[in-house]
């Protein structure tokens, strides 16, 4: 089994760097690393690890997320993996238990990103890895993608998990508590849709006592082309847009993106932001500085964990909200 420590050393043995640029799915999210030689290991903790997980990428040809998984502890939740929502290929769910649930844990179902055209389940355990340590059940489920479908089957999709997860959670042991959904680009616009629009999961929205959108786009017409004009065709775009369905009904946000993303605007959590806090929903955006697209979620690896407070927001949102309507916080 190769350690990371020895990937490391056996760089360091034959390159001096004067600037490393890490990059994850085209973004860089850390710049700091020099002088790198044998017996200089005291730089930023989080980057070294970082060196060896782009280096394992490129020996393994994983995704950067997937190769994530291999610096994430899964020891203290236990995975229920490939359950079937959906008769489609992609219908397929995984629920993270802790070991030592409470049973009224809060309940988070997790939507990936990938532009709604990629991106796989198995690619984010180390969030719930994260998650599940701290006392929350998470539900990771696929939906289909772009070109097979186009909005809005992939929230429907999205809804099908939802109640599917509501339905079947006593199957573990574990009460219909404090729900909540969440997301990461893509996978932001979806949640805040299942959240915000009524029409997806009709009296079963009233059961989301939250939600969090990482740098998702919620106000993004008109768009400037290529795939997207397919994925939302003309007659459906203006019912894609989470922003339109900004009411009091909608359950307490956290809304979280860095100002330095260029895939998706921080303007789009910042509109947001202000038209749900000017309907008096209970609305927190962190806006993390020098932060760019896939920083923030790839922070939620706990051998990233400095690059930003992604987890830690979370969660404390997760326990104040879970807290103010009644037990279920661990």
């Amino acid at each position: 089994m190769i350690r990371v420590e020895d990937i490391i050393r056996k760089i360091a043995n034959f390159l001096i760097l004067s600037k490393f640029l890490l990059v994850i799915n085209g973004n860089i999210i850390a710049t700091k690393v020099y002088s790198v030689r044998k017996q200089d290991y005291r730089h930023f903790d989080s980057l070294k690890v970082c060196l060896a997980i782009v280096c394992i990428g490129l020996i393994s040809g994983c995704s950067s997320f997937d190769v994530l998984n291999t610096f994430t502890r899964s020891s203290h939740y236990t995975a229920h993996t490939g359950l079937r929502y959906a008769p489609h290929e992609r219908g397929l769910l995984d629920v993270y238990v802790p070991v030592d649930v409470q049973g009224d844990a809060p309940i988070i179902v997790f939507f990936y990103g990938g532009g709604w055209r990629e991106g796989s389940r198995e690619d984010y355990a180390f969030v719930a890895s994260e998650l599940t340590r701290e006392g929350f059940v998470v539900v990771i489920p696929d939906y289909r993608l772009h070109p097979n479908v186009q909005f809005p089957e992939f929230v429907v999709d999205a809804a099908d998990a939802y109640q599917f997860a509501y339905s079947r959670i006593g199957d573990f042991g574990l009460a219909e508590n404090h729900w909540f959904v969440a997301g990461h680009s893509a996978g932001g616009h979806i949640a805040a849709l299942l959240a915000m629009d009524r029409q997806f999961l009709g009296v079963k929205q009233a059961t989301i006592d939250g939600w969090v959108g990482l740098s998702g786009p919620y106000d993004f017409l008109p768009l400037e082309g290529g795939y997207l004009k397919t994925l939302f065709p003309e007659q459906v775009r203006q019912a894609s847009q989470p922003i339109g369905f900004v009411g009091p009904h909608v359950p307490p946000t956290l809304l979280i993106h860095g100002d330095d993303d260029k895939t998706v605007g921080i303007g789009n959590s910042e509109r947001l932001a202000a038209a749900l806090e000017s309907q008096g929903v209970d609305v927190t955006l962190h806006r993390y500085a020098g932060v760019a697209h896939a920083r923030v979620v790839a922070a939620m690896a706990s051998p990233l964990s400095r690059l930003a407070p992604t987890t830690s927001d979370i969660v404390a949102f997760v326990r104040d909200v879970s807290g103010r309507k009644g037990s279920g916080a661990p």
